[in-house]
């Protein structure tokens, strides 16, 4: 059975829009991360809280040592599947840093420039 040119087309073009509305399913176009406690968005604060390894202290701590500033604002938040924190920093030059840490090892996930509009400087995995 031979194929005719319009079923082809539609295969690619549900095979693209399948593939883009994943890739713009990604919070506010940031750049996906791997963390190591998986969780659904969704699920009660309280039980995120349980899940996390990592206090919100040391993983405050590991956003600073890597961001120097002052914290804006800390949440203990689902993101890309996984369970992480996400502090907003203000630098010494006003400049705000969004620092994502992961809840089960504190390691940075990724930093986002915020002062860009998520155009800025993107960092995937510092240990």
């Amino acid at each position: 059975m031979k194929s005719s040119p319009f079923r082809v087309m539609g295969f690619l073009l549900t095979a693209v829009l399948t593939i883009g509305s994943a890739a713009f399913a990604q919070d506010e176009g940031d750049a996906p991360i791997k963390g190591s406690i998986a969780a659904a968005k969704g699920t009660k604060k309280e039980n995120l809280v349980k899940a996390a390894k990592v206090s919100f202290q040391a993983g405050l701590s590991a956003a600073l040592k890597h961001i120097p500033g002052k914290v804006l604002d800390g949440e203990l938040q689902v993101e890309g599947g996984f369970l992480v924190y996400y502090f907003e920093i203000i630098r010494a030059d006003n400049k705000t840093i969004g620092v994502v840490v992961d809840a089960g090892t504190g390691l940075i996930l990724r930093v986002d420039d915020d002062d860009d509009n998520g155009m800025g400087e993107k960092d995937g995995g510092d240990k």
